[in-house]
């Protein structure tokens, strides 16, 4: 990728500050350029592509990914004071998809059903899962 000048990638990490002040005619008076400027930076593919790349980044970001998950739980265990019913099943549901996406897929047992399995067959079967399980939780902690 193309690098950017400083200022362009200063005025980047700016934009993607959910805590910054001021405005855009304001950040650009402050670095001596004309608001224009900004315009015209924004229309360039390049800085388009530093600045997706830039919000990616920080949309991908662990801390944040946790946060989420976190508030999450705190309204579907109806910590968070406010919050309906409907607004805490749907704070669960969406919590259990998540968790169910972090299981790995689950295999079925071969095109047997269980009642044709010998006592030995299901026995290890159960085992074998038993197994996995536990090396989940090992990994897990």
């Amino acid at each position: 990728m193309i690098e950017l000048p400083a200022q362009q990638l200063e005025y980047i990490e700016w934009l993607v500050d959910p805590h910054r002040v001021g405005t855009h005619k304001a950040w650009a008076e402050a670095h001596g350029l004309n608001d224009s400027t900004l315009r015209v930076w924004k229309k360039n593919p390049i800085f388009k592509r530093h600045l997706q790349k830039r919000l990616d980044e920080l949309n991908i970001n662990p801390l944040r990914i946790q946060q989420v998950l976190d508030n999450l739980f705190e309204i579907a265990s109806g910590k968070k004071g406010g919050t309906t019913g409907a607004e805490q099943n749907a704070a669960a549901k969406t919590l259990l998809q998540y968790a169910e996406r972090l299981e790995p897929a689950r295999k079925p047992i071969e095109d047997r059903k269980l009642k044709d399995l010998s006592d030995e067959d299901l026995a290890r079967e159960l085992e074998e899962r038993l197994a996995q399980q536990r090396l989940r939780l090992v990994k897990n902690e």
